[in-house]
């Protein structure tokens, strides 16, 4: 799927109040087994899943490439993930991505999954895929559905989980919430082999990952053993943020 446009809102509703209603993406709502590949994609509609997952972009995946696409509507997921980019990677690709709209969620027992870029990266026991070269600006929250809880909440990826990687990615924006919200990861799985690798954010106040395990402690010193750089600089828009990886990231220089 090339070079596709959505200007309109998308949204699901449930099928006799169960979690097998249909996910909503901008795109694509769910891409299953395969290779399939979005390229060069952009939504710009307003995007709700009411009972299961909701990405900018596709709804959810299990395995698939997705490159150079762009978020810029709001996406809800009222009981599961939610992605500026896709709300699920089981497996796969996600690289060159933007996301610039606000993304919340409210997911299974009432805990948010949210991520500017992909809700929950590594689901279903499948390797996790990779995500790289992405940017988010968007708002990030979890938990504001049914009195929820939240559980995680990151500028990039939500949940991250099995052998996912995540790099090169940088994140700049806000957060409704207070715990486990890292600017890069909201929450790292420590049963998982995942990686993250030469990441970079905005934020002073909140570290690139908020925790570690399935509890919402916050961490302070993980940043330098996973990766993460913090940064203070603002990379304006996705093409400088592509002159940062070209010009040997972490120089910033525009």
């Amino acid at each position: 799927v090339v070079r596709c446009e959505n200007y309109g809102d998308v949204s699901t509703e449930p099928v006799n109040d169960t979690l097998n209603s249909n996910m909503a993406g901008g795109v694509i709502g769910w891409i299953m087994n395969g290779n399939a590949v979005i390229k060069e994609c952009v939504n710009s509609g307003n995007i709700t899943a009411k009972l299961n997952s909701a990405g900018g972009i596709v709804g959810g995946m299990d395995v698939g490439n997705i490159e150079n696409c762009i978020n810029e509507g709001e996406v809800i997921a009222g009981c599961q993930q939610a992605g500026g980019i896709t709300g699920a990677i089981a497996d796969g690709l996600v690289t060159g991505c933007i996301n610039k709209g606000n993304v919340k969620s409210c997911s299974i027992g009432g805990k948010g999954v949210t991520g500017g870029i992909v809700g929950w990266q590594g689901d279903n026991n499948k390797k996790g895929g990779k995500v790289e070269k992405c940017y988010n600006t968007g708002k990030i929250s979890s938990g504001n559905y049914n009195d929820a809880t939240q559980e995680a909440t990151g500028g990039i990826i939500g949940l991250l989980s099995d052998e996912g990687i995540v790099e090169y990615c940088y994140s700049s924006c806000e957060f409704e919430n207070e715990e486990a919200v890292g600017e890069i990861v909201g929450q790292w799985n420590t049963s998982s082999t995942a990686s993250v690798n030469n990441c970079y954010y905005t934020n002073d106040t909140i570290k690139g990952i908020g925790s570690k395990g399935t509890d919402n402690t916050k961490i302070t010193a993980q940043d330098d053993e996973s990766g993460i750089t913090e940064k203070v600089d603002t990379i304006s828009s996705f093409d400088n943020f592509k002159k940062w990886l070209t010009n040997k990231f972490p120089s910033l220089t525009f």
